[in-house]
C-alpha cells in the first residue's frame, strides 16, 4: 500500500464526519418539527420516521466515536488509521437504510399516480438491488476490518454506487414524467394549477439529486483514489441527505387542528387522481400548496396521502 499523508486518510474522514454532523443537526430540527406538528399521519408513517431518526442518530454518534478513536485515542498511533471502526464499516448499510425508505415512499407515489404496477415494481427492484449491495459491503468491512484489504471488493463498491444512482434517477425521472403529463393536460386551466405541479416537480428533483451528486462524487473518488478516504468524505453524509429531503417533503403539508380538519385560511389544497385520464385537481391554500398525490392516506381516514 502506498504511504498516504494524514490529510488523505484522517483529513478526508474528519471532514466527512463534520459535514455529516452538521446535516444531522438540520434533520434533528426537522424531526422535532414533525413530531410536534399534527399532520394526522397513520402510525405506520410515524413509525417509519422514528426508524429513520434512530438510524441517523446511531450512525452519527458512531461517527463521532470514530473521530475520537482516530484523532484522540490513537493520536500517537498512525497505524490505527488502517483499522475500520464499526461506524465506518456500516456506512453503506446506514445509507441504504435511509435510501430504501425514501425510494419506497416515492415509488408508492408513482404507483398511486400512474396505477402502473410495472413502473412501481421496477423502482422497488432497483432499490432492493442497491440495498443488497450496500449490505454486502458493510458485512465485508465489518468482517475484514483492515482498510487496505477493502480494495479486494472494489467492484462491489462501484456496483453499489452505480445501483444507487440508477435507482434514484429512475424513480425521479418516472415521477417527473408523470407530473409533466398531468401538467400538459392543464394547459387551458388557470396558471395556479401549473404552478402547483411545477412545485411538485421541484420537490421531486430535490429529493433525488443531492444524494445522486454525492454518490457520483464518491464513485469517482473511489475509482481514482481507492486508497485514500476521499470517497468516504462524500459517502458518509449521503444518508442524511436522504433524511433531510424526505422530512422536507413531509413538512410541506398542512397541519391538522384538534378537530381533525386541515388548518386553512382560504381553501383546502388538493391533488387527486381522477378518472382514467389521470387529471389532477389542485387548489391553493394561503399562498402554499398542499399536495394529495393519490397515495394511501397515512391518517387511515381516506384513500389519499398528503
Amino acid at each position: 500500500m502506498e504511504l498516504l499523508s494524514v490529510g488523505e486518510t484522517l483529513g478526508y474522514l474528519i471532514v466527512g464526519i463534520f459535514f455529516n454532523t452538521f446535516l444531522y443537526g438540520i434533520v434533528t430540527y426537522q424531526y422535532i418539527v414533525y413530531f410536534n406538528t399534527n399532520f394526522g399521519d397513520h402510525y405506520a408513517l410515524r413509525l417509519m420516521t422514528c426508524f429513520v431518526f434512530l438510524l441517523d442518530s446511531a450512525y452519527s454518534v458512531g461517527l463521532i466515536y470514530s473521530a475520537w478513536f482516530y484523532a484522540v485515542a490513537n493520536y500517537t498511533n498512525p497505524s490505527a488509521l488502517l483499522e475500520s471502526t464499526w461506524a465506518y464499516g456500516i456506512t453503506s448499510l446506514a445509507t441504504e437504510g435511509c435510501a430504501i425508505i425514501t425510494q419506497g415512499f416515492l415509488t408508492w407515489r408513482i404507483y398511486r399516480l400512474s396505477q402502473s404496477r410495472v413502473l412501481a415494481l421496477v423502482g422497488i427492484l432497483l432499490s432492493i438491488v442497491a440495498l443488497a449491495l450496500g449490505t454486502g459491503i458493510s458485512l465485508k468491512k465489518l468482517i475484514i476490518g483492515y482498510i487496505p484489504d477493502f480494495i479486494n471488493f472494489e467492484w462491489l463498491v462501484v456496483a453499489w454506487c452505480i445501483s444507487n444512482v440508477v435507482a434514484d434517477s429512475y424513480i425521479t425521472a418516472t415521477l417527473i414524467t408523470i407530473l409533466i403529463k398531468s401538467r400538459n393536460k392543464l394547459l387551458k386551466s388557470p396558471p395556479r394549477y401549473r404552478i402547483a405541479i411545477n412545485r411538485l416537480i421541484r420537490w421531486t428533483i430535490q429529493t433525488g439529486v443531492p444524494a445522486d451528486i454525492f454518490a457520483i462524487l464518491a464513485l469517482i473518488s473511489y475509482v481514482l483514489w481507492p486508497e485514500s478516504n476521499m470517497y468516504g468524505m462524500w459517502g458518509i453524509p449521503i444518508g442524511r441527505l436522504y433524511s433531510i429531503t424526505l422530512l422536507d417533503t413531509f413538512l410541506n403539508r398542512p397541519a391538522i387542528d384538534r378537530s381533525g380538519s386541515a388548518k386553512t385560511e382560504e381553501t383546502e389544497s388538493t391533488l387527486t387522481q381522477r378518472t382514467s385520464e389521470q387529471q389532477i385537481d389542485l387548489e391553493m391554500q394561503g399562498g402554499q400548496l398542499t399536495t394529495i398525490v393519490g397515495l394511501t392516506n397515512m391518517s387511515g381516514e381516506s384513500d389519499e396521502f398528503y
